[in-house]
């Protein structure tokens, strides 16, 4: 949740693939706070096409230590057909 504060005030986007933490969907608590819902395999589609659209380069991608997120971590390979800085 304190990553959504400091996305909030630095006006920057936070899109969620499976936080399920309920508090996160107070719009005016936390603004610039998404939560999408896709298949694993269309993961990286969408964050290509998200970047692409917004004209980004650079992405943070924060994992948990559930197997599952570290697999889905290391299956996007957006960085490398984008050129982008990974902080």
């Amino acid at each position: 949740m304190a990553a959504g504060h400091l996305a909030k005030q630095w006006n920057i986007p936070m899109v969620s693939f499976g936080c399920a933490e309920k508090s996160l969907s107070d719009n005016n608590l936390y603004s610039t706070f998404a939560r999408v819902s896709t298949p694993y395999l269309e993961m990286e589609m969408f964050i290509e096409d998200t970047i692409k659209h917004f004209g980004w380069h650079r992405l943070i991608i924060a994992e948990g230590s559930e197997q599952i997120w570290r697999e889905s971590a290391e299956h996007i390979d957006v960085m490398e057909n984008l050129k982008l800085t990974i902080l």
